[in-house]
């Protein structure tokens, strides 16, 4: 990962990162029915793939600190994500035994996010301090789990090729606090707010 943060002014400050991230896949698509036991009646199986890749993210982000007042200051940030290696399901394989197939997991989906984040904070002061972030994104990919592949191929469905809204794509997230204080005694306020999904 490598970041530079630059001050353009004394009150604001410009900053850029680019990094590459990997992750092991969840030990359930590594090792999922390890003994790969095909049953002797007609069926479509899953297996697990122990040599699965990592998932591969490249991340850029690059946003503005500034210094609105003395006691207020704003963050902005752009960020993209663009995800390989997504775990997936293969083709169905046919086994030796008649209308017997099989599938295992494998790297071959891919998947991106991209959107922004704004953040305002007001230091304490006059007895109060408050916090918002709002951060707005899109996910998307060709499948958001990778049983929705091997569900796809039981139903003989073609390959998807164009991106969707993964089931975890949120568009809109606000988060606020304001704590007030006074006297010894101290009040906080956390509110959340967010979009649905998409399904």
């Amino acid at each position: 990962r490598l970041g530079i943060s630059f001050p353009i002014t004394d009150e604001g400050v410009i900053h850029f990162s680019y990094g590459h991230f990997f992750q092991i896949p969840e030990f359930e698509y590594l090792f999922a029915t390890p003994d790969f036991k095909l049953g002797a009646s007609a069926g479509r199986y899953l297996f697990g793939n122990p040599n699965l890749n990592a998932q591969k993210t490249v991340m850029y982000e690059i946003g503005l600190q500034q210094q609105l007042s003395h006691t207020v200051g704003m963050d902005f940030s752009v960020f993209y994500r663009d995800v390989r290696d997504w775990v997936g399901a293969s083709p169905m394989i046919q086994a030796y035994l008649p209308n017997v197939q099989y599938s295992q997991y494998a790297n071959k989906d891919y998947s991106n996010v991209y959107g922004f984040t704004l953040k305002m904070q007001r230091r304490y002061s006059d007895h109060f301090s408050a916090n918002l972030d709002y951060s707005f994104q899109i996910a998307e990919g060709t499948y958001s789990q990778p049983t929705d592949a091997f569900y796809a191929l039981q139903s003989n469905e073609e390959p998807r090729l164009n991106l969707i809204p993964l089931n975890w794509d949120q568009r809109h997230t606000l988060n606020a606090r304001v704590v007030y204080s006074l006297s010894g005694w101290t009040c906080s306020l956390i509110g959340q707010l967010w979009s649905g999904r998409p399904y």
